[in-house]
């Protein structure tokens, strides 16, 4: 059984919660069959997210080999705005670095105070 392997970052202090949750009872009732089915369940939830986090640095990595004048005004041009854009910041980098997380909505109309 490997929770991290070798050359990988620790967790995040989110995904320590969200891996405790999985494995607590495993892990309560001393059961390594149930602790390694835990795993590969939280495994297989984080997969995903593991996967967009990755496309999108080798995305970065793969820009910043740009070398032409034009491609470096472009990729300038594009961390400018998405530093500067709040929307265009949340399309791209929420989703990332903070998946699963939902937008608190606005109320429709202002809350009455007592």
């Amino acid at each position: 059984m490997v929770i991290v392997r070798r050359g990988s970052p620790p967790p995040a202090p989110p995904d320590a919660v969200a891996l405790a949750a999985h494995t607590a009872p495993a892990l309560h009732h001393h059961d390594p069959p149930a602790l390694d089915a835990a795993l590969a369940r939280y495994q297989s939830h984080r997969a995903p997210v593991v996967r967009r986090a990755r496309a999108l640095q080798l995305r970065q990595e793969r820009v910043f080999t740009f070398a032409a004048p034009l491609a470096v005004a472009l990729r300038r041009g594009a961390y400018r705005a998405l530093h500067h854009t709040p929307a265009l910041r949340r399309r791209v980098l929420e989703p990332v670095y903070f998946p699963g997380r939902q937008r608190l909505r606005r109320p429709a109309r202002p809350l009455e105070t007592p």
